[in-house]
């Protein structure tokens, strides 16, 4: 209760621009969660992977909800570098949690049975540094009472000592009028938590609401910074938290690369004095002081080059007009957000958000494309590029009956086969089942 009224006045930033949230969150080694309430992956990931290609892997942990995945399309979506986890539960269509979490990070996940909500639970170890991220999406059609109810026997059963609380809980916490509004704040309160987004992160022309929220508990001095980012992907803003331990060693990220000036580098091996070197009896000693002199010249010439990140290219397929298509689309994006009642800006921003998303569609099927088309009879290649397509990155064995492959020609007779006697393969196993199953099954 002592940290709760130590930051009872804390205040989180506003991002209003998306791609300038690094001048925020500035440290490698900080743990950096972000939750993005994504209403659709299936309809809204490629825009997800454009603004992360081109953060190029900044968040350790990515928490989407309101998915609306299902077990048999949950594969289709990952991200280089990241492992991803899931809710199993397929309550409704607008349900759902997604989490991808850096490939280093050991995570331990479990998905606690609370019917009122889903609840993904991911415990984390990372360079020394111990803690646990709750995901959480609560649809507006579950029953408040119902999931205040679970969520705090839930929340009180949490031993861990830091905890970071992240989602989509669909409670507006600025509207104080509401009992059940009051009843959940006390119960995160009770247990030690504080809220670290207290500003809207859903404005639409009729309302503003925070309903997604940050909850965070930790038992020990955590040094730490949450933002409210205005990313242009769904009707919801973004929210993060840094978490810096003691335990880390904190460097400000690189956001250049060092060249070296050759003509320079030769001006310096010129006006160096060879003497001592080419006379020295020991050739080791020779050596040594040869490569010391070289070195103190190669480092003499290096310059560092700032990347500019408003034309920094990350994917291949992406392009410099997307890329500024995007940032106007961003800018018209909060023009209109100033001016709702402007049919002009709401038009024109509506316009280029569907040019960039048919933009992006188009540059990736094309870029694609020509990569299949340089693939040739490469089968091998050709599988490469189809699971970087779809970030699969299991080595599954897709031949029919496991059965071994000896030659390109023995692929398509294998399928073949496959799919003619699929028909008799079937009924032979519904025959095999009990009545009562297959009543089941069909109904």
């Amino acid at each position: 209760m002592d940290d709760i009224q130590e930051y009872q006045n804390y205040q989180s930033k506003i991002i209003s621009d998306p791609w300038n949230v690094k001048t925020i969150f500035d440290y490698e080694t900080d743990q950096k969660i972000l939750h993005i309430n994504i209403r659709s992956v299936r309809k809204n990931f490629e825009l997800l992977e454009t603004y992360l290609d081109y953060l190029n892997q900044y968040f350790q942990i990515i928490i989407l909800t309101e998915t609306w995945h299902s077990k048999y399309n949950v594969d289709n979506f990952q991200l280089a570098g990241y492992k991803a986890y899931y809710t199993t539960t397929e309550k409704t269509k607008g349900t759902g949690i997604i989490a991808f979490v850096k490939s280093e990070i050991q995570v331990v996940s479990n998905q606690p049975n609370i019917g009122a909500a889903d609840i993904l639970q991911l415990t984390c170890a990372s360079n020394n540094f111990n803690f646990t991220v709750v995901c959480v999406y609560r649809s507006p059609s579950d029953s408040i009472h119902e999931f205040l109810h679970q969520y705090k026997k839930y929340i009180s059963s949490i031993r861990e000592d830091t905890v970071v609380i992240a989602g989509d809980m669909n409670i507006n916490i600025q509207d104080a009028t509401l009992s059940t509004h009051l009843e959940y704040l006390d119960i995160m309160a009770e247990n030690g938590y504080m809220s670290c987004i207290n500003k809207p992160t859903r404005e639409t022309d009729i309302s503003s609401t925070c309903i997604d929220h940050i909850f965070f508990k930790c038992k020990k001095k955590i040094n730490f910074q949450t933002a409210i980012i205005h990313v242009i992907i769904t009707d919801h803003h973004a929210t993060a938290i840094s978490l810096s331990s003691e335990n880390l060693i904190s460097t400000p990220l690189n956001t250049g690369y060092t060249k070296i000036n050759y003509n320079s580098l030769l001006d310096f091996i010129k006006d160096q004095d060879w003497t001592k070197e080419i006379n020295q009896l020991n050739v080791n000693t020779a050596l040594e002081t040869l490569i010391e002199k070289i070195m103190e010249a190669v480092n003499k010439s290096k310059t560092t080059i700032q990347k500019n990140s408003r034309t920094t290219i990350i994917k291949k397929w992406m392009t410099p007009m997307i890329l500024a298509s995007v940032r106007k689309k961003n800018k018209l994006y909060k023009q209109y957000k100033k001016n709702p009642t402007n049919i002009e800006f709401q038009t024109e921003f509506k316009k280029i958000r569907n040019s960039v998303n048919i933009e992006i569609k188009k540059a990736k099927e094309n870029y694609y494309k020509q990569l299949f088309i340089s693939a040739d009879k490469d089968i091998k290649k050709k599988w490469k590029i189809f699971n970087n397509i779809t970030s699969n990155t299991n080595e599954q064995n897709l031949i029919p009956d496991e059965k071994k492959i000896d030659s390109e020609d023995d692929l398509p007779n294998q399928f073949n086969n496959h799919f003619v006697n699929i028909g008799q393969t079937l009924t032979s196993n519904l025959q095999r089942l009990p009545t009562e199953q297959i009543l089941t099954t069909t109904n």
